[in-house]
């Protein structure tokens, strides 16, 4: 008879499909999600690596522009660009992970547990600095559609956390897991190699429990920002702003910047809560879940591929910005005469307002 703690592990009856998909019943079902999991996060890393190549290497770094900005101690991440490279090295190393356990290739569960682990706070890291970096391209100020655009009236303060408290919870969010979480993992797959089960399963609940901590209070922030971002887009877009950059609209690139962000808040959003809750229920309820096939698939299913779901738009959305992107037309002075009566009747406060908010929408814009 198998012991209790070891029951909890290696039960033939049920598969725990986080990490053994061999020798315990409907395991063809698991392999097939690890197969579709793997083709699809390397047909992603493929996308990923031409929208990182377009909207990283050639939009900055060709230009000399970092992703990173620092000033007087405070860090200024490009939300978008971080986003895309962490996201597509995630994918990457869940692709690879996935491909090892269908291989039979983790001979210790210590190695395993790590190797699992780095992709999932890689993600994590991806989603602190798109959080951090769209508070930091929020306007201070925006046109609420309430009047013209050139009435004081019509603008609108946006109260946003200091640049010390941003930076505060850049590093807060970006430390706490890799403090807490690897050793929680590394501790449980040891306690599996040297049989000592009871340490295992305490690791892997304070692990789980922690890990669905954290994707709560980053979904929260996420959900607060993000969605005030939208609403300020979206009052410019409605009110429209006359200027143009590369032969496009001011109003069309708010419109696409919209797009975009509304796409990636939306899967990150997903992301998180999704996650938070799978993770929950498998740190508590592991042994009820499993023992359960359908409701062990649901979990499972949510767990393997939430991510090349939520992830795969966000290429596209990015991608097809990139595609539908125009060059620069020549300068005209014509142009340049027309909208220089057009920028002598705004008022310098409504000015600045809207050139903060068209670096907003660069900053987010494919």
């Amino acid at each position: 008879m198998v012991p209790v703690d070891q029951d909890l592990w290696l039960n033939s009856e049920w598969c725990d499909w986080r990490w053994r998909i061999t020798g315990c019943e409907h395991a063809e079902v698991w392999k097939g999600f690890y197969i579709a999991h793997t083709i699809a996060c390397f047909i992603l890393v493929i996308l990923g690596s031409w929208v990182i190549y377009r909207r990283v290497y050639r939009d900055l770094w060709q230009k000399k522009l970092r992703l990173f900005e620092f000033s007087n101690g405070i860090v200024k991440p490009r939300g978008t660009e971080v986003f895309l490279i962490a996201s597509c090295v995630h994918l990457f190393g869940r692709g690879l992970y996935t491909a090892i356990v269908l291989g039979d290739g983790f001979k210790s569960q210590a190695a395993a547990e790590f190797m699992h682990e780095w992709p999932w706070e890689t993600l994590y890291f991806a989603c602190v600095s798109f959080t951090i970096g769209i508070i930091h391209a929020t306007p201070k100020t925006y046109m609420n559609g309430k009047g013209t655009l050139d009435e004081l009236s019509t603008l609108t303060k946006v109260r946003l956390p200091s640049q010390r408290t941003l930076n505060f919870l850049f590093y807060f969010f970006n430390a706490l897991p890799p403090l807490t979480l690897p050793w929680f993992s590394i501790i449980d797959g040891y306690g599996r190699d040297t049989e000592n089960y009871v340490l295992a399963n305490a690791f892997n609940t304070a692990h789980y429990v922690c890990w669905s901590a954290y994707c709560w209070s980053l979904a929260a922030v996420v959900l607060y920002f993000g969605l005030k971002m939208v609403m300020i887009l979206k009052a410019n877009a409605v009110t429209g702003v006359k200027s143009s950059e590369n032969g496009v609209s001011q109003t069309t690139l708010l419109k696409r910047a919209m797009i975009i962000l509304i796409v990636t808040l939306l899967g990150i959003t997903v992301i998180l809560i999704s996650f938070a809750i799978v993770l929950i229920v498998y740190a508590i309820w592991r042994r009820l879940v499993q023992g359960i096939f359908p409701l062990s698939v649901i979990v499972g299913f949510i767990w393997i591929f939430v991510t090349p779901f939520m992830i795969a738009p966000i290429y596209v959305a990015v991608g097809l910005g990139i595609i539908h992107r125009k060059p620069a037309p020549a300068s005209s002075s014509n142009k340049s005469g027309s909208k220089g009566s057009q920028s002598q009747s705004e008022n310098s406060t409504t000015r600045k307002s809207k050139q903060s908010l068209a670096k907003s929408g660069n900053a987010l814009n494919a």
